[in-house]
C-alpha cells in the first residue's frame, strides 16, 4: 500500500510540474515595430511614430497629424550546445521559433490655442499569433537560453502621451501592460468518491512605467533619455490534493510559480546628429538592471532544497544607428537603415548548478522603408528589416560544491557545458499617415 501511495503522490507532481518547451518573447530582443529594430533601437533621440510608446514617448509629438500601422515580427533560434553529454542534451537545442502582430497608431491631440499641436498620444499592441500567454518552463538547472529566450509568448500593451513643452524640449509618459496569469488548482474526490480536479485561473495585467524626454538646443541634434521599469510576467498557481479516506494520503501544497517574462529596469541616453535633412545618425548606451533578475521557476514545495541565487550582473549596452532617405519620383521617398549593438551577457559564470547558456552577443540590422504620396496631405508607408545576433562560444567548468549545497552528476551541465547562437528576426509593418 505505501508502494502505491508514493506512485499516486509521484503523478500527481509528474501531471502538475511537466514542463515544457521555451517560448521565446520578442519586444526586448529584437525590438517593436519595424524602424526601431532596422536600427539596432538606435530610435530614442529620433523617435516618432507608434513605437515611440516603447522607445522614447517624447517622439510621440515629432511629425504630423496621425497614424494607423499594422506589422508583423518573427524570431528564429539556431542553438548548439556543447557537452560532453551530448546526445542528452540534444532535444534541448530546439528553441520554437516565435512570431506575433505589431498594431499602433498615434494622433495628434485636436486642441485650440496655446495647445494647438503641442500633445500627442499613442498606442502600440503586441500580439503573439499562437496563444496569448504561455509559461511553460524547464524544471531548475535545465540547460537553456534565458535572456535570449526569454521563454514566454504574452500578449503587451502600451501607451504613451507627449508634450511638445517648449522649442527644445519633449516629454513622454508611458504605462506597459504584460498578461500574467494566476488561478489555482483543487484535486479532491467528488460525491462518487472518485477523484476530480477543478481548476480555476485567470490573466491579471502587470504594470510598467515608461517616461521619456527629447532635448534639442539645435534642429540639427537630440539628445534622448528613456527610462523604462522592471516589468515581468508571472504566473502563480498553488495546488491542493485531498485523495479522501479511500487513500489515507496526505499531498503537500504544490506551487507552479515564477516568472514567465522579465525585463530589467532599463535607463538610456541617445545623442542624435542631423548632417542634412535626409541622413542621420544616432548613438547611445543603454544600462539594464539585470542584478535583480529572480529565480525564474520556484520550488514545487518546501521540501525541495533552496536554489542558489542567479547573481547576474548589470550591463550595459553601446549602440549605433544610421538612416538615409532619397525621392525616387515626385511622389515616392525611401530610406535605408542599419545598426549595431553589442549586448554583454548578465549571465555569471555557470560553475554551480544553474545553466544558463547566455553569451554575449554583436548584433547586426538593417532595413528600408518607402513612403508613397497618395494626395490631400495622406502617406502610405511600408517598411522592413532583418537583424542578425551573434552569440560566441562560451564553456564553463563545473566546480565542486559546497556541502550544504546538493549537487550530483544528475545535473546535465557536469562535468562541463557551452554553448552557441545565431538568431534572427525579421519584420514588416504597413501603415497610414493622415
Amino acid at each position: 500500500m505505501v508502494y502505491n501511495r508514493q506512485l499516486i503522490a509521484l503523478a500527481l507532481v509528474a501531471i502538475f510540474s511537466t514542463p515544457g518547451k521555451a517560448h521565446a518573447g520578442l519586444q526586448d530582443l529584437f525590438g517593436f515595430g519595424a524602424r526601431g529594430p532596422a536600427l539596432c533601437g538606435s530610435a530614442v533621440a529620433f523617435a516618432s511614430g507608434f513605437e515611440s510608446v516603447y522607445y522614447n514617448p517624447a517622439g510621440l509629438t515629432v511629425g504630423k497629424g496621425q497614424s494607423f500601422t499594422l506589422g508583423f515580427q518573427a524570431g528564429l533560434f539556431d542553438l548548439k550546445i556543447h557537452s560532453p553529454r551530448s546526445n542528452e542534451l540534444a532535444s534541448l537545442e530546439e528553441v520554437e521559433p516565435v512570431s506575433g502582430l505589431n498594431l499602433g497608431f498615434d494622433v495628434r491631440l485636436p486642441l485650440l490655442g496655446a495647445l494647438k499641436d503641442k500633445i500627442a498620444i499613442g498606442v502600440g499592441f503586441y500580439i503573439p499569433t499562437k496563444v496569448l500567454f504561455s509559461a511553460q518552463l524547464p524544471e531548475p538547472y535545465t540547460p537553456q537560453l534565458w535572456v535570449t529566450g526569454s521563454n514566454t509568448r504574452s500578449v503587451s500593451f502600451q501607451a504613451g502621451i507627449g508634450i511638445h513643452a517648449t522649442d527644445w524640449l519633449r516629454l513622454g509618459l508611458g504605462v506597459r501592460v504584460l498578461a500574467s496569469l494566476h488561478g489555482k488548482i483543487d484535486v479532491a474526490p467528488g460525491e462518487l468518491g472518485n477523484l476530480g480536479s477543478k481548476v480555476e485561473d485567470e490573466m491579471i495585467a502587470v504594470y510598467g512605467t515608461i517616461a521619456g524626454l527629447m532635448i534639442q538646443p539645435h534642429e540639427n541634434w537630440s539628445i534622448g533619455l528613456v527610462w523604462r521599469d522592471e516589468i515581468g510576467a508571472t504566473f502563480d498557481i498553488p495546488i491542493t490534493a485531498d485523495l479522501g479516506d479511500k487513500f489515507n494520503l496526505s499531498i503537500p501544497k504544490l506551487l507552479i510559480g515564477g516568472k514567465a517574462n522579465f525585463d530589467p529596469m532599463q535607463a538610456a541616453i541617445h545623442v542624435g546628429w542631423k548632417p542634412t535633412e535626409d541622413l542621420q545618425l544616432e548613438l547611445g548606451v543603454l544600462w539594464k538592471h539585470w542584478s535583480r533578475f529572480p529565480l525564474p521557476l520556484l520550488n514545487g514545495t518546501s521540501a525541495i532544497p533552496a536554489q542558489e541565487a542567479p547573481n547576474f550582473s548589470d550591463t550595459f549596452v553601446p549602440r549605433i544607428g544610421i538612416e538615409g532617405g532619397f525621392a525616387v519620383g515626385k511622389t515616392t521617398r525611401t530610406q535605408l537603415r542599419g545598426g549595431y549593438a553589442f549586448e554583454a551577457s548578465p549571465v555569471p559564470n555557470q560553475s554551480g548548478q544553474h545553466n544558463f547558456l547566455d553569451g554575449d552577443r554583436h548584433i547586426v540590422s538593417v532595413g528600408n522603408g518607402w513612403s508613397f504620396d497618395l494626395g490631400k496631405q495622406r502617406r502610405l508607408e511600408l517598411n522592413i528589416y532583418a537583424q542578425l545576433h551573434i552569440m560566441a562560444k562560451n564553456t564553463t567548468a563545473k566546480t565542486s560544491p559546497p556541502d550544504y549545497i546538493s549537487i550530483n552528476t544528475s545535473n546535465l551541465g557536469f562535468p562541463w557545458i557551452g554553448a552557441e547562437a545565431l538568431l534572427f528576426s525579421s519584420g514588416a509593418s504597413v501603415g497610414v499617415n493622415f
